[in-house]
């Protein structure tokens, strides 16, 4: 039967390395008749989890530069890998941040794996396009006089526009 000594949790809430020794005193003589190490480990444990994102595209473009803050931890330190789907999609080694994302909503996975198991966690990345389309030609000021009594008829071309993020203009 293992005794073990106080204050240490062997199902897990206490990680790390404990060291067990078990004596045996007989006439004032105590000696040391088993001594055991138990190394207790977990899946990882995330300690920063970022919340939603919302980032602005850059000027002329359709995506924004988005970074964040993602930390794991782990007794076998974890690795981390990311998953990006909806607007932007992807994957690899590491968290992602610094990534290009497109504009609209991405859904960002991270995951977290060492020997022991995985963990994940989730959150979205926004990025709003608020750079208005602009005229790339132009009518020039013109008179019209009147043909009628109904007016005059007059025939233009559409002027040009361009919006970074959409052809239909």
């Amino acid at each position: 039967i293992a005794e073990y000594p106080s204050g240490i949790d062997i199902l897990g809430i206490g990680l790390g390395t404990a060291t067990i020794t078990k004596t045996l005193t007989i006439n004032g003589c105590t000696a040391v008749i088993a001594t055991a190490v138990i190394n207790v480990r977990s899946i990882p444990i995330f300690t920063v989890v970022p919340e939603n994102k919302t980032a602005y595209n850059i000027t002329n473009q359709c995506n924004a530069l988005v970074s964040y803050l993602v930390e794991a931890t782990g007794v076998n330190t974890p690795t981390l890998a990311y998953s990006l789907t909806g607007a932007t999609t992807g994957s690899g080694v590491g968290t992602g941040s610094g990534l290009s994302f497109n504009v609209g909503i991405t859904n960002v996975t991270i995951t977290a794996t060492n020997q022991c198991g995985s963990s994940s966690v989730n959150f979205t990345v926004t990025v709003i396009d608020n750079i208005p389309p602009t005229f790339t030609s132009t009518l020039p000021n013109i008179t019209i006089e009147a043909t009628s009594a109904n007016g005059a008829i007059f025939n233009y071309a559409v002027p040009a526009a361009f919006d970074n993020c959409s052809s239909n203009i």
